[in-house]
């Protein structure tokens, strides 16, 4: 690198904490928002695409709450596991929260669908986040 190039700007592990802190309080209260009012969007005519919607959000969550805890918490072993945990937890409360709405209800199927897109997240992100990491490839044993 030549003296008039600066660094690439890359955040300190406390400031990618906070950062990954931010983006899971937005997704959080997202999906509160989005489960505090009635379903207004109509649904696509295929059968059970709204598992695949609540794996989805539950994935993404699962990542921003992991990243947060890697960073933010380094002293936890299996960072990734608090994510899915928290999402899982979080999955619950909103179905709960759900019950207190008009027109919504609790589903333990929906739940379901929350749990199993932030276990997959956090196993995907276990296995290719280390390829960053060591750079072998998924068929290294």
């Amino acid at each position: 690198m030549s003296p008039s190039e600066s660094p690439p700007l890359r955040l300190s592990s406390p400031l990618r904490g906070l950062f990954w802190l931010l983006i899971t309080a937005l997704l959080s209260g997202v999906i509160f928002h989005l489960s505090s009012g009635p379903i207004t969007a109509p649904m696509p005519p295929i059968p059970h695409i709204d598992k695949a919607i609540h794996a989805s959000i539950y994935a993404l969550l699962a990542i921003s709450a992991a990243l947060c805890a890697r960073h933010l918490f380094t002293a936890l072993t299996r960072p990734e596991w608090w994510g899915a945990l928290y999402a899982a937890l979080y999955g619950a409360s909103d179905e709960w929260h759900q019950t207190f709405v008009p027109s919504r209800y609790a589903d333990i199927w929906d739940w379901l669908a929350d749990v199993a897109g932030a276990i997959l997240a956090v196993w995907a992100l276990k296995k290719y986040g280390k390829l960053k990491e060591t750079g072998a490839s998924p068929q290294t044993p």
